[in-house]
């Protein structure tokens, strides 16, 4: 019963977490970064637009670069101007998070191949 117990108790932070840790801007969560420094089992919730996105060498998991969700209704308009910027100037406006594969096996992942996840640019 008390690994049951310890189990619930776990679920229960990391829903707290979720919804504490929760952001929709770049400088929030570079910001929340920088000053919890959070340890890897430390859950955030991200609601933001995406700019881009890439399977990483080895196809064990996707890139995906973000930039703020109010930006959506200004999805070309911004991404253009951030292209005018070189990528040390880009940084400030967007974050890049790494989302890997459950498995690298082919039960997880779509008949073609292809991962069961897909980022669309602008979503």
């Amino acid at each position: 019963m008390d690994l049951l117990d310890a189990i619930r108790r776990d679920v229960l932070k990391q829903k707290e977490e979720e919804a504490m840790n929760y952001f929709s801007t770049v400088a929030d969560f570079r910001e929340f970064i920088m000053a919890a420094k959070p340890t890897p089992d430390v859950s955030v919730t991200v609601k933001m637009t995406c700019w881009t996105s890439e399977r990483i060498e080895g196809d064990h998991g996707t890139r995906v670069t973000l930039i703020d969700a109010n930006q959506h209704a200004f999805y070309e308009t911004t991404v253009e101007s951030l292209n005018e910027l070189t990528s040390v100037k880009r940084k400030p406006y967007i974050a890049q998070i790494t989302v890997w594969d459950a498995k690298a096996n082919k039960a997880a992942r779509g008949v073609s191949g292809k991962p069961f996840m897909l980022f669309r640019p602008g979503a």
